[in-house]
């Protein structure tokens, strides 16, 4: 989880508690602070402390999301990588149902799962990404279609090919996309169409490119 001033404390708390709140008990949350102001960076030291599977990682300068996570990726010692943001909720049996998935299922290397779409805490829609995604379902016109399976998306990193990294050349609000569709071209990837993730939107303008 990458963070940078996070000015909705309340948001931030829930995210934090649904990753406590997990029926799946064995894992471990990166906090990544990307070089938030004092107070900013105080409430992150704060929510750190609200489990000991929580660690705390600080950049001396706010380098963007791409940077935070791939700090992350270095950093995770666990078999699964989880895709989380500050603001958003994973239902308590995620992690659960994508870890037995892929334990059970060697032959994918990445599962998705869909996501209820959220506008100040008021639910407008579902997102339900194609059950076997290929290179090209991620588009950067499309935000809802991969900013919420972006996620929703652990990865093995005992396989060949090494993990992915994000790219920093790419703006924060498209690195998903970028990581997603590359990833697509290398590895099998299972997408649920049971939500599993609630997801805050950025508001009326994307409500209305959704179609709603």
């Amino acid at each position: 989880m990458g963070s940078y001033n996070p000015r909705n404390k309340e948001y931030l708390y829930a995210a934090i508690r649904s990753i406590i709140h997990q029926s799946f008990p064995d894992w471990e949350l990166l906090l990544y602070d990307d070089g938030s102001d004092k107070p900013f960076a105080a409430t992150l030291r704060d929510v750190s402390k609200m489990d000991r599977r929580i660690h705390y990682l600080r950049g001396a300068s706010n380098q963007g999301l791409a940077h935070a996570l791939n700090q992350c990726i270095r950093y995770a010692k666990g078999k699964y990588l989880a895709r989380m943001d500050d603001d958003d909720l994973s239902l308590p049996l995620r992690l659960e149902t994508q870890v037995r998935f892929l334990d059970n299922q060697p032959q994918y290397q990445w599962v998705g799962c869909a996501a209820w779409l959220f506008d100040k805490d008021v639910p407008w829609g579902k997102q339900v990404m194609p059950k076997s995604p290929q290179n090209g379902d991620f588009p950067p016109t499309s935000i809802p279609l991969w900013y919420s399976a972006g996620r929703s998306l652990p990865w093995q990193v005992d396989i060949p090919a090494p993990p992915l990294f994000y790219s920093v050349k790419t703006m924060s609000c498209l690195c998903d996309c970028m990581l997603w569709d590359t990833g697509a071209t290398i590895y099998r990837i299972r997408c649920f169409a049971t939500a599993k993730t609630e997801m805050h939107t950025t508001g009326v303008p994307m409500r209305e490119e959704y179609g709603k």
